[in-house]
């Protein structure tokens, strides 16, 4: 969305914390959702650090320091919570957080 409203269009303080962090103001994604894409590679490594039940959609075990190692990564975590603090504000779509909620071996909610 920041994309579109454009970097001349925002508050100088806001555009400046972006560009601190490097933000992007072009996309380089060529399709697909950003969300999904980390999505699922996040799920994907979380769900090497649990045991799924296949009768159930439950976790029966969880490898707690593979959990601790996917989330060391800074990328990870701060998307994560950039997902956490979205629903927090009510700017997650509850498709999104029916998502989150599928994450396997954390609270994403408290990350």
């Amino acid at each position: 969305m920041i994309r579109r409203i454009g970097r001349d269009n925002i508050p100088r303080d806001r555009r400046e914390k972006l560009d601190a962090i490097n933000f992007a103001w072009i996309s380089t994604r060529k399709c697909g959702s950003s969300f999904m894409s980390n999505f699922r590679l996040i799920k994907e490594k979380l769900d090497k650090c649990c045991l799924v039940c296949q009768d159930q959609d439950t976790t029966q075990n969880t490898d707690e320091d593979c959990v601790k190692e996917v989330l060391n990564d800074v990328d990870v975590k701060k998307w994560i919570r950039a997902q956490a603090d979205a629903a927090k504000n009510g700017n997650l779509s509850d498709a999104r957080i029916d998502f989150m909620d599928q994450l396997p071996g954390i609270s994403w909610r408290n990350i």
